[in-house]
């Protein structure tokens, strides 16, 4: 998984498959990312063709970690399936979904985890 920083604002590829196989190096990367200050985070899905539980749990459990330090989270370019799952689960209602990287970037000093 690559990241970077983009302005104010941790930008993390999410791998083409979020599922049980990845789910724990997935979030022992984000982890690692607020434990070092980074609290605003934007996931990149543009390459992720699947998410399972197990990877909405990981992100969930980022949200609740970037809210709690007064960060932001966010994801952005959600394939139509992967956009169901988050619409389907609920965790559209949660996590600010943006359509792309720039609108994230823009939005994401203005949109508080949890909103």
């Amino acid at each position: 998984m690559n990241s970077r920083i983009v302005e104010s604002a941790t930008v993390v590829e999410m791998p083409d498959r979020l599922d049980s196989n990845i789910a724990n190096t997935v979030e022992k990367e984000l982890n690692s990312l607020v434990n070092n200050g980074q609290i605003t985070i934007l996931c990149d899905f543009s390459r992720t063709k699947y998410l399972s539980s197990a990877g909405l749990r990981v992100l969930f459990g980022t949200f609740k970690k970037t809210k709690a330090l007064n960060g932001r989270f966010g994801v952005f370019s959600l394939s139509p399936y992967v956009r169901e799952i988050f619409d389907v689960s609920g965790f559209s209602g949660l996590i600010p979904i943006f359509q792309s990287e720039s609108a994230a970037i823009k939005n994401a000093g203005e949109v508080p985890a949890g909103r």
